[in-house]
């Protein structure tokens, strides 16, 4: 099935949205305006999505607790 992505780009991209899309969302102009919406909606959280990931201080991998495969027995 088709899907509509939007995606915020960034060192981590982030899936805003993800939206299965049927042959019928686009067939009327009501559901096509919604479908518009929607997506306008994504993109919107995707453009604060990424102002947010700009502010956020880049921190090393040792520094962030997390564990690489290598560190477990």
């Amino acid at each position: 099935m088709p899907r509509v992505l939007v995606v915020a780009d960034g060192p981590t991209p982030e899936v805003v949205m993800n939206e299965l899309v049927e042959p019928a969302h686009v067939r009327s102009a009501h559901s096509a305006s919604q479908l518009i919406e929607r997506v306008s909606w994504g993109v919107e959280d995707a453009e604060r999505a990424e102002q947010r990931l700009k502010r956020r201080p880049r921190r090393l991998p040792s520094e962030s607790g997390a564990r690489s495969y290598l560190d477990i027995p």
